[in-house]
């Protein structure tokens, strides 16, 4: 099968400490990083950019119908089917952001996409695990290929200072501090890992790259934050690159294709 690309990236489309991403800033970019597949984390308004992107082409788009979900997929591959992931209130005061999930049809196979934005004020390592279990589970009625992308927000790192400066910043919970029973010994990164292995998933960045920069450049990239996943599952990576500080994150995008 031939390859193809997946671009994932959080545009910054609302308002928030770090700023905004004006729409024509982030027509440039998806201009210039071209991709069959597009999934958009924080796109509240981009459904009509993506429409005049490439007027040669027409891509087929899921923007989620929910107040509650800014995760928008464009595909150049037919969408068979696609819905909301709705997570459960786990106690939580705050109502999580749906995830969005669609299947494409790729000549003869079925992939799916799983774009997510998960909390990262008044959230912990504990609750964003439980999403990415969720999805997880969500996936087990799937034999095909599977993509998990988006803005984890996996903002913990080991413990020390650095952790108990970021932890308060974003004020974390203590509780959500203890996974399974058991206080978080490591970088939240290094869990988010141990479990997509444990699911057949694999991650195609480092653990230790940095996506996010609250000032838009890789000199101040604060704390080496890596923020943005991309999972694979069933597919064979062939290229990666990450974009520039177009937002206040990275564009990520994959060229791979599919083995099983």
């Amino acid at each position: 099968m031939q390859n193809f690309t997946t671009t994932s990236w959080n545009v910054q489309g609302t308002w928030n400490i770090t700023g905004h991403t004006s729409l024509t800033k982030v027509q440039a970019e998806l201009q210039t990083a071209y991709a069959d597949v597009i999934a958009l984390q924080e796109a509240e308004h981009v459904k009509s950019a993506l429409q005049n992107i490439y007027p040669r082409n027409t891509y087929n788009l899921f923007v989620p119908k929910s107040k509650n979900n800014h995760n928008v997929i464009a595909s150049k591959y037919p969408i068979i089917n696609g819905r909301e992931i709705v997570f459960p209130n786990w106690g939580q005061k705050r109502q999580l952001e749906n995830a969005t999930t669609v299947n494409l049809q790729m000549h003869d196979k079925t992939l799916r996409i799983y774009n997510c934005h998960f909390p990262i004020f008044r959230a912990g390592p504990a609750l964003r695990l439980k999403q990415l279990e969720y999805i997880f589970e969500d996936n087990n009625d799937h034999t095909g290929p599977t993509i998990i992308c988006g803005d984890l927000n996996t903002t913990i790192p080991a413990p020390g200072m650095l952790r108990a400066i970021i932890k308060a910043w974003h004020l974390e919970p203590n509780s959500d501090m203890v996974i399974h029973n058991k206080f978080l010994k490591v970088a939240e990164q290094e869990t988010f890992s141990q479990t997509l292995t444990q699911n057949g998933f694999t991650e195609v960045l480092s653990l230790k790259t940095p996506t996010w920069s609250p000032f838009k450049t890789e000199h101040l990239e604060l704390f080496n934050l890596k923020l943005d996943w991309f999972m694979v599952k069933g597919l064979k990576t062939q290229h990666i690159k990450l974009g520039d500080y177009v937002s206040d994150h990275k564009l990520i995008q994959v060229t791979c294709n599919i083995v099983i």
